[in-house]
């Protein structure tokens, strides 16, 4: 049996993978949410609570912010994609999907 494993550096920790086995295609404890221009800071962080999330980092990306957030215990990425998606102030929102390069 051939196991090959590949070195991967992933947020500044370096670890081994090993590529026979499947990997999941987004992360399962992070989403992405876009909400739509000019919805105020108070409540982007009411719709956060109420879904008992949590904000990892807001990226500024030109002309808007991509929210990374936190999946409570208890939740997954598709229901918690499904929750926000109700709101009408959110304009998108994804799994944080991993992006795989191959050389």
């Amino acid at each position: 049996m051939l196991v090959v494993l590949v070195f991967m550096e992933q947020r500044g920790h370096i670890s081994f993978q090993n590529i026979n086995k499947p990997q999941p295609e987004y992360t399962t404890n992070e989403i992405l949410v876009r909400f739509k221009k000019d919805i105020p800071e108070d409540r982007i962080e009411e719709i956060n609570k109420t879904l008992k999330t949590e904000v990892i980092k807001i990226m500024n990306l030109g002309n808007y912010q991509l929210y990374e957030i936190k999946i409570p215990k208890g939740a997954t990425a598709p229901k918690l994609i499904n929750e926000y998606r109700h709101f009408p102030e959110v304009e998108y929102v994804v799994p944080n999907s991993f992006v795989h390069i191959n050389r």
